[in-house]
């Protein structure tokens, strides 16, 4: 398969940048290219190996409305196999680029953000949760093809003066969605001291962080830090009021760690399943996190297969009932 991503970033810090790194990996052997407006040194940033990165720059020569009108001229002079992609995946975030890039299919990933007018030029939506058609108003088909969950790095560091017992929770408060007043406010009333962390590596952070005597902040972890906090933690906490897909809750998940969360994004795909806590108002959460924390968890991890987001990349390639806005 030939694919190419859009994405406004690439390395860094987030979850756009996990999911990238994520599909890139999972892609491994397939022609991969992601053209990026940003790219940042970090262990997320996907290898030569694996995929060709090619950097854009914002500031485009025409206005999209000329693009428009030179698609069909670029399509006679332009080969059919030259530049010809089999799937093109945008996330929303990123500068489209639907209009010059040649593709048999185009998909959009919401990554959390309402599509708006963007989904008249697509053929489907990549949910990366069962809730993923909340993002759209209905126009295109909504595949669920949630990201595999593939480790980073396996390896673990310990992170200095942690509490003996404690809840984990890892967000950027890039806004209120992801519930840093909701986690001020329950602070006094947490059963266990509260782990925060959080990176800048991709966007800047407010210069005065959340602070307070319950919670203990762990600022740019990397990976193997971020394990060993994972495997260390009583529970796992998320306050954000949506996910798109919701990585901290997947990697919570993958490590076989109770869960509190409201059920959005990748925590739709074990709904039922022992150690998801779901709350929907902030009383239920602070009433769950009051009390003594879960002691077990057991999921399924079959919606994390590499195999199973593979086949869902073929079948919206293959798939003869999609409407194609292709080439």
């Amino acid at each position: 398969m030939r694919i190419a991503i859009s994405t406004a970033w690439v390395g860094g810090a987030g979850g756009v940048e996990r999911a990238v790194w994520t599909m890139v990996k999972a892609l491994r052997g397939h022609d991969v290219v992601v053209f990026a407006q940003s790219v940042i040194q970090s262990e997320l940033l996907p290898s030569e190996a694996d995929c060709e990165i090619r950097q854009f720059n914002t500031k485009l020569p025409w206005p999209w409305t000329v693009w428009r009108k030179l698609q069909p001229l670029r399509e006679i002079l332009t080969e059919p196999s030259e530049g010809y992609f089999d799937l093109y995946i945008h996330f929303r975030q990123a500068i489209p680029l639907h209009h010059v890039i040649r593709a048999k299919r185009k998909a959009i990933v919401c990554a959390g953000a309402q599509l708006g007018a963007l989904e008249r030029d697509f053929d489907v939506v990549m949910s990366e949760g069962v809730d993923g058609s909340r993002f759209t108003s209905g126009l295109l088909p909504v595949v669920l093809a949630p990201p595999p969950h593939i480790p980073v790095t396996r390896e673990e560091v310990a992170a200095p003066n942690l509490p003996e017992k404690f809840f984990l929770t890892v967000f950027n408060p890039y806004a209120a969605v992801k519930g840093a007043d909701i986690m001020i406010r329950l602070a006094d009333s947490l059963s266990l001291p509260l782990v925060w962390c959080y990176s800048d590596l991709t966007l800047a952070l407010p210069t005065q962080m959340a602070a307070h005597e319950r919670i203990v902040h762990v600022p740019n972890p990397n990976q193997a830090t971020l394990n060993h906090l994972y495997k260390r933690c009583s529970a796992y906490v998320s306050f954000s009021r949506s996910e798109g897909f919701g990585w901290a809750i997947a990697d919570a998940i993958a490590n076989m760690k109770p869960v509190y969360t409201r059920a959005v994004g990748v925590a739709t795909l074990f709904l039922g399943q022992s150690g998801l806590h779901i709350y929907s108002t902030e009383k239920e959460l602070a009433q769950l996190l009051a009390g003594s924390p879960a002691t077990e968890a057991r999921y399924d991890l079959s919606p994390f297969s590499e195999e199973l987001f593979l086949n869902r990349i073929r079948g919206i390639i293959e798939d003869p009932v999609l409407s194609s806005k292709g080439s």
